[in-house]
């Protein structure tokens, strides 16, 4: 029982932390005063979502959600988690309604956000579980059904002024077959020719390989030839249509 008290307020601290983590991070790239409409925007996004998925929520919710993807239904988190991840990339002050693709979404918390503001979303995912599906429903996603493979280009044939991706498993994180530099090299290429618009950005962030090296130094070295952005495990890939291999 103190063993589980203290798990569940470590737990809390943690996560409290994190809150406050993404506070700070709003408050120096958007300003102080951004940050009071960040917070509105997420009491009303947040309470429109959990409205959607009570259902859900019940229907898969499990003691330890933090083992699996589960922790998906902690939507206070993951709801701040994804409208940081549309303030960062400054989605919230475009007066012009963009099209965007989220690559890899998972439960499609971060293309309902867009949605909030008016922007024409649309994502892709394999269609293999069933909490992601009820959630995609739910939340009216436009949802392609398909695998992001190596050396294949989207079975999309529409463009879009941004793709996003965030969490990427599909370059076989942690698994044989890492994506390196070739894979990469072609995915980009084909998402510049096939999928984006002219200006057109592009946003990957990665998990962590490693704790010491969570991006390669080659591929570090290499979207950086390509003049990305690179913070942390988030590379920010703005008007480059000819990606190049460093070697």
């Amino acid at each position: 029982m103190i063993t589980a008290i203290k798990d569940t307020a470590s737990k809390c601290k943690c996560r409290i932390y994190t809150y406050l983590k993404i506070i700070v991070v709003i408050i120096s790239k958007c300003g102080i005063f951004c940050i009071f409409k960040y917070l509105t925007d997420y009491y009303i996004i947040r309470n429109a979502v959990k409205g959607k998925l009570s259902f859900i929520i019940k229907k898969y919710q499990i003691e330890n959600p933090e083992i699996s993807f589960y922790k998906y239904l902690d939507i206070n988190y993951w709801v701040f988690e994804n409208l940081h991840r549309f303030y960062i990339l400054g989605l919230h002050k475009s007066n012009e309604k963009i099209k965007i693709l989220d690559l890899g979404t998972g439960t499609g918390y971060f293309p309902f956000v867009c949605k909030f503001y008016g922007h024409e979303v649309e994502a892709l995912d394999i269609s293999n579980n069933e909490m992601y599906n009820d959630i995609i429903k739910k939340l009216e996603i436009k949802r392609y059904d398909g695998c992001i493979c190596a050396f294949k280009r989207l079975e999309i044939d529409k463009r879009y002024d941004l793709i996003t991706s965030f969490m990427i498993c599909y370059n076989n994180h942690k698994n044989p077959g890492l994506w390196h530099i070739e894979e990469w090299e072609f995915f980009l290429n084909s998402l510049y020719n096939n999928n984006l618009n002219a200006r057109g950005e592009i946003l990957l962030s990665f998990n962590a390989e490693t704790p010491e090296e969570p991006i390669s130094d080659e591929l570090v070295s290499y979207f950086s030839a390509n003049n990305a952005e690179i913070d942390g495990t988030t590379v920010h890939i703005k008007n480059n249509y000819n990606f190049k291999s460093t070697a």
